[in-house]
């Protein structure tokens, strides 16, 4: 599995122990079948023996971020195709900086990345198995389960839900889809 050491050779550990690459690597990421039957393209921020955080690419734009699973990891490599396309985002300048408080979300855990997100970012909390997700604000963060006020397509309220750890496949954040989102918010 030298694919999953990729960022490992090339990174440094941060002040939680969490290998933060030095390089940016376009990687093309599969995951459990069970899963997710898509691969993901993307670049590793930041890293833990548990969580792995992504900012990912779609056609040569990067938008929002992912933590997930490190676990749920098949196989994680760099292709020609990769770095061409990295290469031409940069050349375009659709390669954003990453904002402070991404570098500050503590992978040590869910429960800890959660916490460090806060109740102030709309969030997406994915279970792909079934498929199904939530899209809120955190309400509370809790050993076993979050809690996610979630709202509907038409921006309505729709109430506080319970999460289990265990069916969270993937927290998705800062996308555009999100942000627009939370821009036009009704009051909670």
């Amino acid at each position: 599995m030298a694919e999953l050491e990729l960022n490992k050779a090339i990174g440094r550990k941060d002040s939680r122990g969490n290998m933060r690459p030095t390089a940016t690597i376009l990687e093309t990421v599969e995951r459990k079948t069970r899963i997710s039957r898509k691969n993901f393209h993307g670049i590793c921020l930041n890293e833990s023996d548990d969580l792995a955080l992504f900012h990912e690419e779609c056609d040569f734009l990067f938008d929002g971020f992912c933590i997930f699973p490190t676990k749920d990891i098949v196989r994680r490599q760099t292709t020609a195709c990769n770095q061409r396309v990295l290469t031409l985002a940069r050349a375009e300048n659709f390669l954003p900086t990453t904002p402070r408080w991404v570098h500050q979300i503590d992978l040590s855990n869910l429960r800890t990345a959660l916490a460090s997100i806060g109740s102030e970012r709309v969030v997406i909390i994915e279970n792909e198995r079934i498929p199904d997700f939530w899209i809120g604000t955190l309400v509370e963060v809790d050993n076993t389960s979050c809690r996610i006020r979630h709202f509907d397509m038409l921006g309505k309220w729709m109430g506080v839900f319970r999460v289990p750890y265990r069916q969270v496949t993937v927290v998705k954040l800062d996308s555009r889809y999100q942000r627009i989102h939370q821009k036009y918010l009704k009051a909670k």
